[in-house]
């Protein structure tokens, strides 16, 4: 697979996300937190905003970018 992937014939089509991408679905969850804290102020709820805004911090920090796929069953095995 490995050889596959190098040569650019990936099994599993990978997507690259840049990090402007990564951003903007890290605000869309801040978002969401926000919008759930503000109608219901619960604990859960409080840590779930500030994992957000963390998330979001550290995407913007970093300029991480994100490679998405999947990986057929044929290429995994299990170990016994």
């Amino acid at each position: 697979m490995l050889l596959q992937f190098n040569r650019g014939l990936s099994p599993f089509s990978p997507q690259i996300l840049t990090n402007q991408q990564v951003r903007d679905e890290l605000q869309l969850k801040l978002d969401q937190a926000q919008e759930r804290y503000t109608a219901n102020s619960s604990d859960k709820n409080l840590r779930s905003l500030e994992g957000a805004k963390k998330d979001l911090r550290n995407a913007v920090r970093d300029g991480e970018c994100l490679i998405k796929g999947c990986v057929p069953a044929k290429y995994i095995n299990p170990s016994e």
